[in-house]
């Protein structure tokens, strides 16, 4: 049965409320979801208020298009039916038993076949459009139409199994038309399936624009149950006391919202790393007052100080002594009079570099070097690496230039910063031809240019492989890679390349390791530290570990031993305990470089994995005048002077993660123990003490203004210093 229709004040006064509701609560839950920065309790109300706000008008829209809508295919009495279906009453023949149960499984699998369909949409999308929000709205909208025509196809579905369940039934198969059994073993199966769906598609299911789309989804879905509900129990006899709050709910809760954007701190706080609803809001606000396009608005807590000038916005590249602002900051930067100061004289010890020599590069997915045991880690993680460290220099605080990979890789081979790169804007970023990589430079000074990578990343098309002539990229698909074994494969693909090379000319090899990055799997013949994830991620190291030791072992009993420089670094550290971007834990990274000839040293100077490729064109003899170098433009120094003890301090560290549609520019400076992070929309700077708080968790800018002034002005000057790019559309 029908519940009578309630009036159309009823229905209206209804939405606005329970959207007010569901609103707060999506608010409050999305805002605390932030990881990069503490929220305020103002930034807590502003999100609910502006998430009310949203969910009002759309019920307020929802509940004055209902008068359309035939009574009985309204939600709410869609729901009920559902359940009456779904629950049949006791003595209830087979034949309504047998509906129920077909009803049951036909609802169920309709959830994983409307998440594929999401999620299928989804990759798809991000191939062609440029925005996330928009391929997260497509696939949102894909996966709302693969519900809606499973609905449709529903009640013929259910009849048919319906008889089929009859057909069993009959045959003493009883279990199949129990409701409660076919709830239990359809609970298993979701259940399942959902973990399954974790493992393969955690980093979709957690990309900030698709996420927010689910929950507004899940909230749309709130809404209209909750509202047609309220609508038939509306409070009658206090009916002008509902419409005065649900008016007040409609003026105040907007106005509030709007006013707290204005305030710095929440604006940032709602637009920073984890913040998926609010972030999607924050953007449809500020598009009205973003004249310029450069993604950041004029009006409710943009930053955008010129909103006539692209090249100006929060986080922009301060020309020294111009006149403008271009960081927003309030200020410019003014000209530096004195030179820089002259190189440090040469050492005698160069006289022992011989080149050419083979180059050979490894790097593993996710190494921290907190947990390898060359780094003073408790257990015995890197035996193999142990022993190479005797033989090598090994940097004890190298940082490298991301703590994205696809970010932080490109540098390692370029000499260059992330931002300096050119680069699409899609989320799964692809590099240009245009820029130079280490195996084009190598390639033309007669290298023979091999690779064996393993990870999607490495696609032909996504410019990491520029410059090989032999490139054999180890892939699987995005649901299998995590649980695959890759060190084993691409140390055998590449020793087998070894062996039938015939070729005279030096070597430049390529090796990437994928295994402490992916979903933890068990490695039998590996030593095993125990069950929790972090013991895993040691597992993880040691199996890595082992396979980089067979690959080294088998090295040294070729010809190509005695002449092969051997670097060994991780694009970023894994995250293990919820750690922000650019965090310490996860911009720590094992630096490991052999080079024959030279007395092995441990250095415990700042360095940057962007100084990797300066530093093998040092040791190659390729000078800093050579044409074929200066047209690289180098981003960060050569590390042989530190390693030649020329100088004895390394280099400010500088770390970022580029501006792209899907996140602001986010910064970090590293000089002299002190850390200086930048990130927000807002242009927040932030003073780290890493003396006294290794780890960078105690901002310290209210307690040395001087230092943090500082540090600010040595930043924008680093970056002046740099050619930084937007991505490309």
């Amino acid at each position: 049965m029908i519940a009578a229709t309630p009036s159309l004040r009823a229905r209206v006064v209804a939405a606005v409320l329970v959207g007010a509701l569901i609103g707060a609560a999506l608010g409050v839950i999305d805002a605390l979801s932030a990881m990069t920065l503490k929220l305020s309790l103002i930034a807590l109300l502003v999100s609910a208020c502006l998430h009310a706000a949203v969910m009002m008008l759309l019920g307020l829209l929802l509940s004055a298009l209902s008068p359309l809508v035939e009574p009985r295919l309204r939600p709410i009495n869609l729901a009920r039916l559902l359940l009456r279906r779904a629950l049949p009453r006791r003595g209830e023949g087979l034949h309504e038993r047998a509906l129920a149960v077909a009803l049951l499984w036909i609802v169920g699998l309709s959830l994983p076949l409307s998440v594929s369909a999401l999620r299928l949409g989804y990759e798809r999308l991000f191939t062609h459009i440029q925005r996330p929000e928009l391929a997260a709205l497509g696939a949102a909208l894909l996966g709302v139409s693969a519900a809606a025509l499973f609905y449709m196809l529903a009640s013929p579905l259910a009849l048919g199994l319906s008889r089929a369940l009859e057909w069993g039934a009959r045959r003493r198969l009883t279990p199949l038309v129990t409701p409660a059994f076919s709830a239990a073993l359809v609970g298993l199966i979701l259940g399942g399936w959902l973990l399954q769906a974790l493992r393969e598609g955690a980093a979709l299911l957690s990309a900030t624009a698709l996420r927010g789309q689910l929950l507004s989804l899940l909230a749309l879905v709130a809404l209209l149950l909750m509202g047609g509900a309220l609508a038939e129990r509306a409070w009658r006899p206090r009916f002008k006391l509902d419409l005065i709050a649900a008016l007040a709910a409609l003026i105040l809760l907007p106005l509030l919202g709007l006013k707290g954007l204005e305030r710095a701190e929440v604006s940032e706080a709602l637009s920073a790393e984890g913040a998926a609803t609010s972030r999607l809001l924050l953007k449809a606000l500020w598009a009205p007052f973003d004249a310029d396009e450069d993604g950041y608005a004029a009006r409710l807590g943009g930053g955008d100080c010129h909103d006539g000038a692209p090249q100006i916005y929060p986080g922009a590249v301060e020309i020294p002594g111009n006149g403008v602002d271009e960081d927003c900051d309030g200020r410019d930067l003014p000209a530096l009079a004195a030179p820089p100061p002259p190189p440090p004289p040469r050492s005698p010890l160069r006289a022992r570099l011989k080149p050419p020599y083979h180059v050979i590069l490894i790097t593993v997915a996710a190494l921290r070097a907190d947990h390898l045991s060359l780094y003073g880690y408790g257990r015995p993680t890197s035996p193999a690496l142990d022993a190479l460290g005797e033989e090598a220099f090994v940097f004890r605080a190298a940082y490298a230039p991301s703590s994205e990979p696809i970010y932080a890789l490109p540098s390692l081979i370029t000499g260059r910063y992330p931002s300096e790169l050119i680069r699409d804007q899609r989320p799964r970023v692809s590099y240009s031809a245009e820029n130079v990589t280490l195996a084009e430079v190598l390639g033309e000074l007669g290298y023979e240019t091999a690779g064996v990578c393993a990870h999607e990343d490495f696609e032909p098309r996504r410019g990491l492989g520029q410059g090989f002539a032999v490139w054999r990229p180890f892939i699987r698909p995005p649901a299998e890679m995590a649980r695959v074994e890759t060190s084993g494969a691409v140390v055998t693909a590449a020793l087998d390349y070894l062996s039938g090379r015939e070729d005279a000319r030096p070597l430049h090899l390529w090796l990437h390791l994928y295994d402490p990055d992916g979903a933890y799997i068990r490695h039998p013949n590996t030593r095993d530290f125990g069950p929790t994830p972090l013991d895993r991620y040691d597992h993880e190291i040691r199996y890595t570990d082992e396979w980089i030791g067979y690959f080294l072992e088998s090295l040294r009993l070729t010809p190509l031993w005695s002449k092969a420089i051997i670097l060994i670094t991780s694009p970023s550290g894994a995250d293990l305990e919820g750690d922000e971007p650019l965090s310490e834990a996860r911009l720590r990274v094992p630096f490991i470089l052999r080079v024959p000839g030279l007395t092995p040293r441990t250095l415990s100077a700042p360095v940057s994995l962007a100084s990797a490729l300066p530093t093998l064109l040092d040791l190659l003899g390729v000078e800093a005048s050579a044409s074929l170098r200066s047209g690289l433009r180098l981003a960060a120094p050569s590390l042989l002077p530190l390693m030649l003890q020329e100088r004895l301090d390394g280099e400010p560290i500088f770390a970022e993660i580029p501006l792209a549609p899907a996140r602001p520019q986010q910064m970090v400076l590293i000089e002299g123990g002190w850390r200086l992070r930048y990130g927000g929309v807002t242009g927040r700077f932030d003073l780290f003490d890493l003396h006294a708080d290794p780890q960078a968790r105690r901002p310290v800018t209210t307690q040395h203004p001087a230092k943090a002034e500082a540090m600010r002005e040595a930043l924008q000057r680093l970056r002046a210093a740099l050619e930084v790019r937007r991505p490309m559309p």
